[in-house]
């Protein structure tokens, strides 16, 4: 007959305690990824619909960095390199005042945590915007592609975007992917 000792209720409660907490890593991961592609879907509907706010909600407040060669590697007189969430703010504000229309395309996100609070983050992207001519009543449009490399940090706000390398193509590489 089994004879109740704290032994054996110490044996229980650890069984238990295994089986409770099997799988909480994968829910965790599982909850994490959802997040950040909330946020990464939130960045992209910000950029359409042109909210600041809304778009810069991704960012960090603080050591926050965007970089672009703007497919020009060897030309860095075009190379865009942001050092904060509020210049960040500003660079977006020029852009929604210049395209009267944006349209954005991303790909699925690949996610890799390399820790509990820190997780790379990549996609593709393919970009329009439209530009009314002065001369005429017609429209300019402008056409980017290439991929995303964002650095996600948890911290106090949640998970946010705290370095993002824009590795765009060239306008070779734009061209020939149309032909």
């Amino acid at each position: 007959m089994f004879r109740f000792s704290l032994k054996n209720l110490c044996i229980v409660l650890t069984i238990i305690a295994l089986l409770v907490s099997c799988g909480e890593d994968e829910d965790t991961e599982k909850d994490d990824e959802e997040k950040i592609n909330q946020i990464i879907m939130g960045l992209k509907r910000g950029y359409e619909e042109k909210k600041v706010d809304t778009y810069t909600y991704a960012f960090c407040d603080n050591d926050f960095l965007h970089t672009s060669d703007n497919g020009t590697p060897d030309d860095t007189f075009d190379d865009l390199v942001i050092t904060s969430k509020s210049q960040e703010e500003q660079y977006a504000k020029t852009v929604f005042e210049e395209f009267d229309e944006i349209k954005l395309e991303i790909s699925e996100p690949e996610i890799k945590f390399n820790s509990s609070e820190r997780a790379e983050v990549t996609n593709k992207y393919y970009i329009q915007f439209r530009s009314p001519n002065d001369e005429n009543d017609e429209y300019t449009y402008y056409y980017a592609e290439g991929e995303n490399i964002f650095t996600f940090e948890l911290g106090d706000k949640g998970w946010r975007i705290r370095k993002w390398e824009d590795k765009a193509c060239s306008p070779d590489e734009i061209i020939a992917s149309i032909f």
